[in-house]
């Protein structure tokens, strides 16, 4: 089980790197799965070779300029349920409508 959920993210953290990378993607788009392994193959940073949780770690340390304004803009991963930041919300007991619309 542990195996298969490695190998699933693997395959979403080459997704990552090649749709980040207008090169690779236009590789994809064109040939197909086949033709970015190909073209793949002859480069020294193979998306198909990396270990997925140096990207992860990078991506949320905001090492590269583009991560760094996306976790600015749409936040850093931090758990919702961190220091009683729930039990406020519970506390109020409102019906508001708008309260959804920010959520």
């Amino acid at each position: 089980r542990f195996a298969h959920e490695v190998q699933k993210f693997q395959k979403v953290t080459i997704a990552y790197l090649v749709l980040r990378d207008s090169e690779r993607q236009r590789v994809l788009d064109e040939g197909g799965y086949k033709a970015l392994a190909k073209s793949e193959s002859h480069l020294e940073n193979d998306v198909f070779d990396c270990d997925p949780w140096d990207v992860y770690e990078r991506f949320f340390k905001g090492e590269d300029e583009e991560d760094r304004q996306y976790l600015l803009l749409h936040g850093g991963g931090e758990d919702s349920d961190e220091e009683g930041t729930d039990d406020e919300d519970d506390d109020d007991n409102d019906d508001d409508d708008d309260d959804d619309a920010f959520v």
